[in-house]
């Protein structure tokens, strides 16, 4: 068993479930995130104070940052549009806006897991939506509370 996480663009929510329904996977969570580079020379002005540096990140810079630290459950982010629910989730237009899918797969689902993030990937690469990410960890157990299934089969 393998827990796959992928990490896709909001907007390639549809072409990724559609390519793992092609593939017989239909059990997923999927939840908002956002891209957050650490990296001190980023670009982006978004990510910069008021002087041109990065925000201070402790681990990272060298120099300190006059950047406020924000305090637990504020984002120093605005989202681009108000979030209203699910069927919401591939209309952001944020450049950070990602969406996390995590499945449980049976290891001869593995494969067909990742072409479909492959498939989708490449169905929607000339509209600009950006990178995917995919990582795969080792799955020691599962249960399905309900039932009491445990392993392969509660998946």
């Amino acid at each position: 068993m393998k827990y796959v996480i992928g990490i896709v663009p909001g907007a390639a929510l549809s072409a990724v479930t559609d390519a793992l329904g092609r593939a017989d996977i239909y059990r997923l969570t999927v939840s908002e995130v956002e891209v957050v580079d650490f990296d001190p020379g980023v670009a982006d002005p978004a990510l910069r104070d008021a002087a041109g540096s990065s925000p201070g990140r402790g681990i990272l810079s060298s120099e300190p940052s006059n950047a406020a630290i924000p305090k637990p459950g504020e984002s120093q982010f605005e989202p681009a549009t108000r979030r209203v629910g699910p069927s919401d989730l591939e209309h952001r237009s944020d450049d950070r806006h990602r969406l996390r899918l995590e499945i449980a797969v049976n290891d001869e689902f593995l494969q067909p897991a990742i072409d479909a993030f492959r498939t989708a990937e490449a169905a929607t690469s000339d509209l600009g939506f950006g990178p995917f990410w995919v990582s795969v960890l080792p799955l020691e157990n599962t249960i399905r509370i309900r039932t009491g299934e445990t392993g392969s089969g509660a998946i």
